[in-house]
This record gives C-alpha cells, structure tokens and sequence, in this order.
C-alpha cells in the first residue's frame, strides 16, 4: 500500500508528459504566437532565447538538464553568446511574476525552450522535452540542444 502514491505519481507525471507534445495552445500571447518542432524553427532576424523552465522543487536531473543546458550554450556558442544574439537563462516559472510562461509555452514539466524572433516579428519558440529522455547520455543531450539552437540561429 505503501508505494501506491509513488505510484499513482508516476503515472500522472508520464500522462502529462505523454499529453504535453498533443497540447494546443489556448493563450496566443505574443510570446506564443508559433511553436514549432525544433527541425521547423525558421531563421531567426534577432535575438534566440535558450531558457530552462523549472520550479521551486529541484531534483539531481533537474538540476543536471539546467547544468547541460548552460554547458553547450557557453561551450558551443560561445561567439554569439559574447554578441548578444543568444542568451542563457532559467526561470522558475512557481514564482507569480514567471507563472504566465507555463501558458505561453504550455509547460507541464520542467524544459528547456528555444525561442527566437522571425521576420514577421512574431516569436517562434520549440519546447525542447526530449531533454528528459537524453539527460543520461551527454553527448546525445547536446547535439539535441545544439541542433536546436542551430535551427533557431539559422545555421
């Protein structure tokens, strides 16, 4: 009886993560005008944004998805970082000021999201969720993370 709430927690998590890639958006906020698999993103004509979602509660993967984030924005792009046409930055979306990113990019987890703006000025943004699948295998982390920002960069 005792694991029954472990559980029926895991279970819950699994269907919101199932149920995260099928979501529509509702809000169509300025800063959630288009999302798009990370393969569709268009060429950016100005800043791209890399920004990990989190919360109050942070566990080791979280902590380690934020860590690899960082890790291939400073190590991989470490010129447009110093020009200013990528940032890094992490948002706990529990705080009130950040709660309306959770309906902009329709989040139910922690993840890391790529946005970035195209020509028409409207934002384009790709929610990054497979970073939970490929935390464990570094490499394979990165090039996921790299290939993305490499789309909104247009490279």
């Amino acid at each position: 009886m005792r694991h029954i709430p472990v559980l029926l927690a895991a279970a819950l998590f699994t269907a919101s993560f199932a149920n995260a890639e099928n979501a529509t958006c509702k809000d169509q906020a300025p800063c959630c005008s288009t999302q798009a698999n990370a393969s569709e993103l268009p060429k950016s004509t100005g800043k791209v944004t890399v920004t990990y979602f989190t919360t109050n509660a942070r566990c080791k993967t979280c902590l380690k998805i934020e860590a690899l984030t960082r890790k291939v924005v400073e190590e991989r792009f470490a010129s447009e970082l110093a020009s200013g046409r990528l940032e890094f930055r992490a948002i706990n979306i529990d705080l009130p000021e950040n709660r309306h990113y959770a309906d902009n990019y329709q989040l139910s987890f922690k993840t890391v999201v790529i946005s970035s703006t195209n020509a028409d000025g409207k934002e384009d943004w790709a929610r990054m969720d497979a970073v939970w699948q490929k935390v464990g295998r570094e490499s394979e982390f990165a090039s996921y993370i790299e290939g993305g920002i490499n789309k909104a960069l247009g490279k």
